[in-house]
């Protein structure tokens, strides 16, 4: 259950673009003939070949999107391996599933399909190091997906030192490579299940095929994955639709069963390129499946730029950051207002948009999940509008009223205003207006500092971080940490050092602490004795909720003050240092008389 509530809470809207005019309008000419995506061997990429590094770049500049074949998983094609774990999680996200329970399930075509996901996000590092995301359990499956993706991530790690020196990016010491990029940002991993939901009233063949992802480009920076599996074989990529540069669509062929095939996403379109170089090609697609299908399981991974990686610049030569257009993409997605930062994030005449549609009638997003927006006990419904003071004299304006996901302590909006932490919000009937850009000064607004999230007048913070361990002084997008109680949160860089000095001295006062427990005389060791033990356990706990944070720099402190405690003790109490651990095995000394011996004899 544990698990599942991390997990829970990291899953982000997955966001795409969509024409902004009309998501499902499919652009371009069906073409006839099937797309074969352009190949490169992973052996050569891993050489270094020249001649593999210009297909990738070329391929990804021109169509968007290319094949890495060659790649094995446990000695076998990694298509096997991705057969295996697809297969078991299409069982485990099934109705009644080990992994149901927990999972995001969002309607499709207006109800007529199920996308039931989940997701794991982490901070990749090197190759070879152990830092992917977890997954909720599923029996079955578990070593053939850590298989499959440490297959991708190989994969991806190859592609991206193909395209290094190629095409780069600008961030806070200057420009950066994609393998950097790779190995420093977050990337979201998505495991989903496709599954078709037959209505009592649907004939048989009322529908050919049902339109499950209309056309749309992804708003990361790559795409990369293996292919799927389905429970008609043959039909698991059949229905993928490319758009060629010259507009004409195709159906995807069919990806070799040692392949690793990346498309390339929107963000792409942020890295910095020579003038003579076009940058690459975000790649538009669809994905429709055909009746009878019953389901279909996909496992990706979406790459991120870095959160510092800096893609803009305002009017008013202030840079913006990778991480503050994300966000804005993701509220507004989530709010339904549109906003000049989420345009950098899909370019003109798109806009960001949730591929998974709407939640269910009567609900709407919120706070990573969809919420009921209008309870029985509703006593009007939420439409229409008030008339309402502008804040200029007595002049009234007409405020139309909306269910927005609102904190229900301090009013303000998730997740632009919030943060993505936010236990108390709700859907709420709110009017909206231009009012608040009168209110009195005396009423401060939600803002976003430097260091991190915070809304004045919103008196705590999160007890930790959700998607694992970051550097707390380097994560300016996250919600601002409270130290142990709600009201001491961490909203300045000062603070947090104070923060960082206050969980060293807790640390090192643990050791020493229960050292004077042990040492003290017998006929104290029923009060003071105990008092001590007391305390000792109070501070190990304390101590245990700071590293819980998962800040790296609280983790860091609190390691430190453990041993300056240690060496305390060793200095303070030198000749019992380590006396508790000395033991002789068998039992207590003692001395034995030897055989032929008399106790009355002295020799």
């Amino acid at each position: 259950q544990a698990r599942g509530f991390v997990v829970m809470f990291f899953v982000i809207i997955v966001l795409s673009c969509a024409n902004a005019a009309s998501a499902a309008v499919h652009p371009g000419i069906l073409g006839d003939e099937l797309l074969v995506l352009p190949q490169v061997s992973l052996l050569d990429l891993h050489s270094g070949s020249h001649a593999a590094a210009k297909t990738v770049h070329d391929a990804l500049a021109s169509l968007g999107a290319v094949a890495v074949v060659g790649v094995h998983a446990g000695g076998q094609p990694v298509g096997k391996a991705a057969n295996r774990a697809l297969t078991a999680w299409a069982e485990c996200l099934a109705d009644g599933g080990a992994a149901r329970t927990g999972a995001l399930v969002r309607p499709l075509a207006g109800g007529a399909l199920r996308r039931v996901s989940v997701v794991a996000g982490s901070t990749w590092g090197p190759p070879g190091s152990a830092s992917l995301g977890t997954f909720p359990t599923c029996p079955g499956a578990d070593a053939a997906t850590e298989q499959m993706r440490a297959s991708v991530r190989e994969a991806v790690a190859a592609l991206a030192h193909s395209l290094d020196g190629r095409t780069g990016y600008s961030g806070n010491e200057g420009s950066s490579s994609w393998t950097a990029a790779v190995e420093t940002a977050r990337h979201l991993e998505h495991l989903h299940r496709y599954e078709e939901v037959v209505a009592p009233n649907m004939s048989e063949h009322a529908l050919t095929e049902v339109a499950a992802l209309s056309q749309h480009t992804d708003a990361g920076l790559m795409l990369a994955s293996v292919p799927p599996v389905s429970y008609a074989e043959g039909w698991g990529l059949s229905h993928v639709r490319l758009e060629t540069p010259s507009g004409e669509l195709r159906q995807l062929a069919a990806i070799p069963n040692d392949a690793v095939f990346f498309f390339v996403g929107e963000a792409a379109k942020l890295l910095s390129h020579s003038d003579n170089d076009q940058g690459l090609r975000p790649l538009p697609h669809s994905l429709s499946l055909p009746h009878g299908f019953r389901w279909r399981a996909w496992y990706g991974a979406m790459l991120l730029l870095p959160d510092e990686v800096i893609v803009h610049t305002d009017g008013h030569g202030k840079a913006v950051t990778f991480a503050s257009v994300w966000k804005a993409a993701t509220g507004q997605v989530a709010t339904g207002h549109a906003n000049e930062l989420a345009s950098l994030a899909c370019g003109r005449s798109q806009a960001p948009s949730d591929q998974a549609g709407t939640c269910p009638e009567g609900e709407i997003w919120c706070w990573m999940m969809c919420m009921p927006f209008a309870p029985p006990k509703l006593a009007q419904p939420c439409h229409g509008g008030i008339w309402s003071k502008s804040g200029v004299g007595d002049i009234a304006e007409w405020m139309p009223l909306r269910v927005q996901c609102r904190d229900t302590k301090i009013g303000s909006k998730w997740p632009e205003e919030t943060g993505t932490v936010c236990p108390s919000c709700r859907p709420k009937c709110t009017a909206v207006g231009s009012s608040a850009l009168h209110a009195p000064a005396s009423e401060p607004g939600p803002e976003s500092s430097n260091f991190c999230v915070t809304v004045p007048g919103n008196a705590s913070g999160t007890v930790m971080y959700m998607d694992g361990f970051k550097w707390t002084s380097g994560s300016p997008s996250e919600t601002c940490l409270a130290f142990l109680w709600p009201h001491l949160v961490l909203d300045k860089a000062w603070k947090f050092v104070l923060a960082c000095v206050g969980t060293m001295f807790l640390a090192s006062l643990v050791e020493p602490v229960a050292a004077s427990s042990r040492y003290l005389p017998s006929k104290r060791a029923y009060d003071a004795g105990l008092a001590l033990h007391g305390a000792s356990l109070v501070l190990a706990y304390v101590v245990m909720l700071l590293i819980m944070t998962f800040s790296k720099e609280l983790f860091l402190c609190a390691i430190l003050g453990l041993i300056i405690g240690r060496l305390v003790v060793a200095v303070r109490y030198p000749s019992r240092a380590g006396q508790s651990d000395r033991r002789i095995e068998g039992g207590p000394l003692c001395c034995r008389l030897l055989s032929g011996s008399d106790l009355g004899t002295s020799t």
